[in-house]
């Protein structure tokens, strides 16, 4: 019963739009992350390593509190 109003309800254009979107975000995000300057990207890769960051900074002063 279920199968036959789904089958009627003509749904495929929300799956179409919804793989359309996917896609088109998944190409910005390839684009962005290869558009990414060198440098900037070394910076995030040390951030976790830096104590000099500023959120480093930020949570140790709150330990202390």
């Amino acid at each position: 019963m279920f199968k036959d109003v789904l089958n009627h309800a003509n749904l495929t254009l929300f799956a179409e739009i919804g793989l359309a979107i996917f896609f088109i975000v998944f190409v910005l995000v390839v684009v962005r992350t290869f558009t990414q300057p060198r440098r900037e990207v070394d910076r995030w890769s040390k951030m976790p390593l830096n104590d000099d960051a500023p959120m480093a900074a930020q949570s140790r002063s709150r330990a202390h509190e």
